[in-house]
């Protein structure tokens, strides 16, 4: 395609890290060259450089305009809803302004053909606003299961604010169904459209036995391992009560927990909390905390089993795919996203996301040797790069017309 005739996509990153900054690069990395591709982040860190690999990043100087919490601002809890919706229309229509004008500016200077938005319409309520007043089309990545509790004004503000958005693109089913339901269906325009995973990385692959070693695992330790950022809603405080349990049956194993606590990403006080519960059971020495890795797919194929136990609705989970590409059972919450990518490509679904019930379903794996069956020809045509692309591409075709 003629150079004059690429598309250029303005992509909006909010959070500092997790998983859609990762599902972010990995897009950005397969992008044709009929893409011009600009990142705008509000946080510059380690994560935010993995984008400036990959393409031209920008940074805002204002932060991002969030989901307000749910606090009581009274002794009652009424008049504290009440205040809840006056900070919210007073957020909108005067604190935002000077946030939504450098964001104008950001735009105004970049004059990007569309705008992708790549987390929900709550995150990224300024910007959205900055868009429509640049004239923008507009795309919207939903990559949550997030709500409003008692923020009416942001719902109703929301609701609104989608009714301009040229298109919704949605990692699952579970997350399209969810905010169809939470907006009413404002957009025809919607495709359900998997995180790109990099299939030439994660493939199956004989265990790095150098790797063991240097983390402290020993040649016949079952190697059991959870991906994720460490925050409790990603539940490996069950893992860890699971493998309590399990102890006196599976008494040479290890533990891998992997992923960040830096702060706005995961949470310090969450994993000392985890060190603690080790301690309480005696097994601390079986438990690794790794820190964020690059090398997550040796990781995975050193690994007998992963787990993937969210305590709260995961929208979709990442490792779940990660996991099975490297032919690794899966074993995952039932809830939304990651039980229905373990049912769609194979895998285990924890239907009650509890210590006994992962524990027996740790057993049945590795002890019973009930290995589930993967559905690899399915895994790889939905995960193929150019299929995956092909689609977003059509999207973008659509909304320019």
């Amino acid at each position: 395609m003629n150079i004059s005739k690429r598309i250029k996509v303005l992509y909006i990153q909010v959070p500092p890290g997790g998983g859609s900054l990762i599902a972010l690069y990995e897009l950005l990395k397969h992008l044709p060259e009929s893409i011009e591709p600009v990142v705008l982040c509000y946080y510059q860190n380690k994560y935010s450089a993995m984008l400036e690999s990959v393409c031209r990043v920008v940074y805002s100087n204002t932060e991002s305009s969030v989901l307000q919490d749910e606090k009581k601002f009274s002794s009652s809890k009424f008049f504290g809803v009440l205040q809840l919706q006056y900070r919210s229309l007073k957020n909108y229509f005067i604190d935002s302004r000077s946030k939504r004008a450098a964001l104008y500016n950001i735009i105004h200077k970049e004059q990007p053909d569309i705008i992708h938005h790549n987390n929900e319409i709550f995150l990224n309520r300024n910007a959205i606003r900055a868009g429509i007043k640049a004239k923008i089309v507009q795309v919207v990545h939903e990559r949550s299961l997030g709500n409003y509790g008692t923020n009416y004004i942001n719902h109703i503000a929301d609701k609104l604010l989608m009714k301009k958005i040229a298109a919704r693109i949605d990692i699952t089913k579970a997350v399209a169904d969810h905010f169809d339901k939470l907006y009413s269906a404002t957009t025809t325009n919607r495709v359900i459209l998997h995180d790109t995973v990099d299939t030439g990385k994660y493939f199956p692959a004989s265990g790095n036995e150098n790797l063991k070693t240097t983390l402290g695992i020993n040649k016949n330790d079952t190697v059991i391992t959870s991906v994720g950022r460490i925050i409790k809603w990603k539940g490996q405080h069950v893992l860890i009560e699971a493998m309590h349990l399990l102890k006196h049956k599976l008494q040479n194993f290890k533990v891998l927990l992997i992923g960040p606590d830096d702060a706005g990403i995961g949470s310090t006080d969450y994993k000392n909390e985890l060190q603690q519960l080790a301690t309480t059971y005696n097994i601390t020495n079986k438990i690794i905390f790794t820190g964020n890795r690059d090398d997550i797919s040796e990781l995975l194929n050193l690994s007998d089993v992963i787990v993937h136990c969210s305590v709260k609705p995961e929208p979709q989970g990442l490792v779940v795919i990660e996991a099975l590409l490297c032919n690794k059972p899966m074993i995952a919450a039932g809830n939304s996203g990651s039980g229905e990518l373990v049912n769609k490509y194979g895998g285990i679904a924890l239907n009650t996301i509890d210590a006994a019930t992962l524990a027996a379903k740790l057993e049945d794996v590795l002890i019973n040797k009930n290995i589930p069956v993967i559905n690899h020809t399915k895994l790889q045509q939905d995960f193929d790069a150019t299929q995956q692309l092909s689609v977003l591409i059509q999207l973008y075709n659509k909304v320019l017309a």
